[in-house]
């Protein structure tokens, strides 16, 4: 069986995580081999949780966190 894109897409989280059986996995890397809209779509998509994973780990500055707290109070203030 060909993949198609919509394929691709559709199966792309299981591959990355291994949950693909071997033929489908094969399949999969088939179609990206032929496909660099896929393979860019693939790098964009790890490379977004690499960016994600990284946000998260820093601290957010302490002006940043008074700002938020005091923008968080006045909007439940509003809606009591």
């Amino acid at each position: 069986m060909k993949h198609t894109c919509n394929d691709a897409l559709k199966h792309l989280v299981d591959y990355l995580e291994g949950e693909l059986d071997p033929e489908a996995s094969q399949e999969l890397e088939s179609h990206l081999t032929a496909c660099p809209p896929c393979v860019r779509f693939l790098d964009t998509y790890k490379t977004t949780g690499k960016v994600c994973r990284k946000a998260l780990e820093r601290e957010m500055p302490d002006e940043m966190k008074q700002s938020l707290r005091a923008f968080l109070r006045d909007k439940l203030a509003d809606n009591s």
